[in-house]
């Protein structure tokens, strides 16, 4: 996690109230998990931390684009990123991790590393179909192709010779 030191945050010199940090994430951060289906980006990560008397309350608002393949014609596109997420911290005797959104921690902790949330939470905000509706035409060639092969699916499937004699069985 030394690579990662520079997303520690102050908890314990910061006073009551509202505190903002923002954070450039590219390919570099993500380097640092394995398995990660971010390769390349540009995203801007802002945490809003408001610290109370008995929790502090993380707001993640992510923001930016990713580099993939459409999910459509496979051609590269920047998929625009953004979401919302939320972290608890609450102050208890015991540390530890209840919850995925409620984290206990010490009143003696004096940092905190959200690297993982940061990382977690720009995963949930990439879409689950991958098409840029706002800035890319897909191929008309690669669409052109794809029609054709549902319309030959649907041929296949409506001209079965068993399907055909089960439906005869249903007229009788």
């Amino acid at each position: 996690m030394d690579a990662l030191k520079e997303y520690t945050i102050p908890i314990k010199g910061l006073g009551i109230g509202t505190h903002h940090f923002k954070f450039d994430l590219d390919k570099t951060f993500f380097s640092h998990f394995e398995e990660s289906p971010i390769l390349d980006c540009k995203l801007k990560m802002e945490l809003m931390l408001d610290k109370r008397p008995e929790m502090i309350i993380l707001e993640f608002i992510t923001a930016g684009t990713m580099q993939t393949p459409c999910d459509r014609c496979l051609e590269e596109i920047a998929l625009p990123l953004q979401g919302e997420h939320q972290v608890i911290l609450k102050i208890a005797e015991n540390a530890g991790e209840d919850d995925n959104l409620i984290v206990y921690i010490t009143q003696a902790l004096t940092e905190f590393n959200v690297a993982k949330y940061l990382y977690e939470f720009a995963i949930l905000s990439i879409p689950i179909v991958k098409i840029d509706e706002e800035g890319h035409e897909c191929d008309d060639e690669i669409l052109a192709i794809l029609d054709r092969r549902g319309r030959d699916k649907e041929r296949d499937e409506s001209s079965n010779p068993i399907w055909d004699e089960l439906k005869g069985f249903k007229d009788n």
